[in-house]
């Protein structure tokens, strides 16, 4: 199982900055728009799967808790 949820959070974390990347090139606003939200997705699902692996008690939440006070920083700015 520690696998399992190792390999999504690993998917959905690199992602975020694939999709960022991907925007700072894009032919317009649309598209500029279209690859943050999917960053953004992205990075809800890389926090539902923090959440995951230390509600199974597969890692301890200190272990996570400067990453996960990241969203909330960037929302006080």
């Amino acid at each position: 199982m520690a696998r399992i949820l190792a390999k999504q959070l690993l998917l959905s974390g690199t992602s975020i900055g694939a999709n960022v990347r991907e925007s700072q090139f894009a032919h317009s606003n649309k598209d500029f728009l279209h690859n943050l939200e999917i960053a953004l997705e992205e990075a809800r699902e890389t926090q539902y799967w923090i959440d995951t692996l230390i509600e199974s008690g597969l890692v301890e939440k200190s272990q996570f808790d400067s990453l996960l006070q990241e969203p909330k920083k960037m929302t006080k700015s």
